[in-house]
């Protein structure tokens, strides 16, 4: 697995490493949304910045996003934070900025950067 969940009192960490599969990418979103906790997130920080490959995450994309759409019906209040800095995520992250990505969404190269926006919230 090369996520680890890290439940915060508002919020959701996820946190990437490694070597980054579609599964693993798809799982993720599954477990949180899955979570009893999940209804009442506010956010969710998606670190990517351990992240050394990403395989085929291209393929992968719509399904992340036709997730988000669903989970959107059970929280509207979501929002998030992506954190990443290498190229190829960059190229990845571009599915979050869409105007059809439910949540409201930014780009951050650190995390303690994602959670100064995210305190102002």
């Amino acid at each position: 697995m090369a996520y680890e969940l890290v439940w915060e009192p508002r919020g959701v960490w996820r946190r990437f490493s490694g070597t980054l599969c579609a599964q693993d990418l798809v799982s993720s979103v599954d477990e949180v949304q899955r979570d009893s906790r999940y209804d009442e997130l506010r956010y969710s920080i998606n670190d990517f910045l351990d992240v050394e490959n990403m395989s085929d995450i291209a393929g992968i994309l719509d399904v992340v996003l036709a997730k988000a759409i669903g989970g959107a019906h059970s929280n509207p209040r979501l929002v998030m934070a992506i954190v990443g800095r290498s190229e190829a995520f960059l190229s990845h992250a571009k599915i979050f900025l869409r105007p059809d990505f439910p949540y409201p969404v930014r780009l951050f190269e650190d995390v303690a950067s994602a959670r100064v926006w995210l305190k102002g919230l």
